[in-house]
């Protein structure tokens, strides 16, 4: 069972039976609807920002995908389309951090680490009437496959990375 703590009032909003993670479903995809229902409840209001550490694979080769998949489930939680990217790290390094600016004015961080040990998750997410914290090991079983992720938004992190400056949302 899984926890989730309002931290600045203690109050538990809701427990994840982990039970439910079973199948080869990525872990993203099973837990941006869990947490998309708890937001949808409207305990902590409109949501300004979101920290999400995610350290699920040593294949540095897939932390950029691994972000983007994080991004967009980021953009469904807060509601508004990204404006903006700014793209750190990259395969080399590690890690790849994105810092996200939304249309609505809400904010976020995204970072996609290599593993070094067992499969880890934090998630911060601040509302403007509370705060959830999200902390979780992922099932092996969920991080076998490679995390669903929009090409437009692997490549809109790969610009930014080569670049080294935010990059804004083109319009087609």
């Amino acid at each position: 069972m899984i926890r989730l703590v309002c931290v600045r009032c203690a109050v538990t909003y809701f427990t994840v039976d982990t039970t439910q993670r079973r199948g080869l479903v990525h872990y993203l995809s099973w837990l941006e609807p869990v947490i998309g229902t708890r937001l949808a409840a409207g305990t902590i209001g409109p949501v300004v920002f979101v920290r999400a550490n995610l350290e699920f694979t040593a294949d540095h080769g897939l932390l950029v995908r691994v972000a983007a998949a994080g991004l967009e489930g980021v953009a469904r939680w807060v509601g508004a389309e990204v404006k903006n990217v700014y793209s750190q790290g990259g395969v080399k390094a590690g890690y790849v951090s994105v810092t996200v600016e939304f249309a609505n004015g809400a904010s976020a961080l995204v970072s996609a680490e290599a593993a070094h040990g067992e499969p880890a998750m934090q998630l911060l997410i601040v509302g403007r009437n509370g705060t959830i914290r999200y902390d979780d090991f992922p099932a092996p079983e969920q991080l076998r496959e490679t995390p669903v992720a929009s090409e437009g938004s692997v490549r809109w992190i790969e610009e930014s990375l080569r670049a080294g400056v935010p990059v804004a949302r083109r319009r087609n």
